[in-house]
């Protein structure tokens, strides 16, 4: 067998596989029609989504959401979309998909439906100096929050916690977006900044240890994208997308190029019901 005759075989193989796939992903009708796949996306959530220095989109979530685009044979049309205001667009149906790294709870689920991509809880990212202080427990603390994030309900689950053991309540600081969590973090108007532990890693990984991680890493959740309450056919799209990309190796190259490998998942999960939440 020649050379030419082996490598076109290959090439055969490699193109038959891709179909294969490709073949297994379920596409909206929207989607069909369209040939766009528009999520919407905060673009404010290092190492996640951002805006570069050239002014584009960019992040873990970017580039996997241009792989989904590719297999639903779609163009990618993010809509830049603040966190808080993400879930109620899918609510009133301006939104099909929202693109964040939600904490699946039971109360999200009252209201949208999930399709699970990571998996994460909540760390505390605070001033070097201050590692030990917070390490056993935050009560007394004051804490630098999202709205409507992870670290927002977590405050709330771990203050119950402070009355049992008759310590003080943990005062919770909300922000619009990471970057002033950060600083208020950073410059002392707060002792600590709770998110998504995949986040706060992330942070002290490229902020050369400005911040570091202590104490435990808090209920930890699925992390998801989500769809309106009922969109079976957009959550199965994604599922489908999803798991195409974990079983032909993209998304664990993308998790390896975001240092996100800890935070993996084997199979792509809609979620649908508090039943389904490890910790309701």
């Amino acid at each position: 067998m020649t050379k030419h005759i082996r490598l076109s075989i290959v090439a055969a193989c490699v193109l038959f596989a891709s179909s294969a796939a490709a073949a297994d992903v379920s596409v909206a009708e929207d989607v069909k029609q369209s040939r766009v796949f528009a999520p919407a996306m905060s673009l404010s959530y290092v190492p996640f989504g951002m805006i570069d220095p050239s002014g584009k989109p960019a992040g873990f979530d970017v580039e996997l959401a241009h792989e989904v685009a590719d297999l639903v044979d779609a163009e990618l049309k993010i809509q830049t979309v603040t966190f808080p205001n993400q879930i109620p667009g899918l609510v009133s149906g301006r939104l099909k998909v929202a693109w964040s790294t939600f904490s699946v709870t039971a109360e999200r689920l009252k209201q949208v439906d999930f399709v699970g991509y990571l998996q994460a809880g909540s760390v505390a990212g605070v001033l070097p100096a201050n590692a030990d202080k917070w390490k056993e427990s935050l009560c007394g603390a004051t804490v630098a929050v999202a709205q409507g994030s992870s670290g927002d309900f977590v405050v709330d689950k771990l203050n119950k916690n402070c009355a049992d053991e008759g310590k003080p309540e943990i005062k919770k600081t909300i922000y619009p977006d990471q970057r002033q969590e950060i600083q208020a973090t950073l410059t002392g108007r707060v002792d600590a900044w709770l998110d998504d532990s995949t986040v706060v890693g992330n942070f002290q990984q490229q902020g050369k240890g400005q911040l570091v991680v202590t104490g435990p890493n808090y209920y930890p959740l699925p992390l998801a994208m989500a769809v309106a309450k009922g969109d079976t056919e957009t959550a199965e799209m994604l599922r489908s997308a999803l798991q195409a990309l974990i079983e032909n190796g993209k998304y664990g190259e993308l998790l390896k190029n975001y240092n996100l490998q800890d935070s993996a998942i084997k199979r792509a999960v809609i979620y649908t019901s508090a039943d389904q939440v490890p910790d309701k």
